[in-house]
């Protein structure tokens, strides 16, 4: 779709976050891809368990909510890896659709859309595996870009679908992160690089 089409969303998101904040300041942006359906709030807590089982509302909710790391700074601005979580519902719910991205066509077709208050942060896939959580794939702090710029390719190297994408200086990654549902420390990843932000 076009730019216009882009800023008459990002005008009914920000009124919609605006309404969604005002029941719940933790209420970061909301994540959307095609074709799929991840089309949630995303929060931002103050720690990695709350939003485990709780709704964007606050209330007690089995399936949890979409959230992003409690050690991200400002996500989508200050950190280069921003990582958002979400459960992986057998019915399709929050991030089960992770999965859609382990098939190559799906992953060269598909970007990843995240609305803020201030634009619509477009991300394109650059990775995505199965792997644990002893990969570290999760993590968000780096002593330098350099060390950030090795771990990306790291991640790259581990990827399922090699579409020939690369993180240069100045990239920024986000990575959803959802169980397998089989071994307990088991994840479905992806990461994807800003490619664009519409503002």
């Amino acid at each position: 779709i076009g730019k216009s089409e882009y800023s008459r969303q990002l005008e009914a998101m920000r009124a919609s976050l605006t309404a969604l904040r005002d029941a719940n300041k933790e209420v970061y942006g909301w994540i959307h891809v095609e074709d799929t359906h991840i089309d949630y709030p995303i929060m931002k807590g103050s720690d990695n368990e709350y939003y485990l089982d709780h709704a964007y509302t606050g209330e007690f909710l089995p399936i949890g909510s979409i959230f992003l790391d409690c050690d991200s700074t400002d996500p989508l601005t200050d950190s280069y890896n921003t990582v958002i979580y979400g459960h992986n519902i057998t019915t399709g719910a929050m991030f089960h659709d992770v999965t859609k991205f382990l098939d190559a066509d799906f992953f060269k077709e598909h970007d990843i859309y995240i609305y803020t208050m201030d634009g619509v942060y477009i991300y394109t896939p650059i990775a995505s595996y199965q792997t644990n959580i002893g990969s570290m794939y999760y993590q968000t702090q780096f002593a330098s870009e350099s060390s950030f710029l090795s771990f990306a390719a790291e991640m790259i190297s581990m990827s399922k679908v090699q579409a020939g994408q690369s993180v240069v200086s100045g990239d920024t990654i986000i990575t959803l992160s959802t169980c397998t549902n089989g071994a307990q420390d088991d994840r479905y990843v992806v990461q994807a690089k800003l490619k664009e932000v519409l503002k």
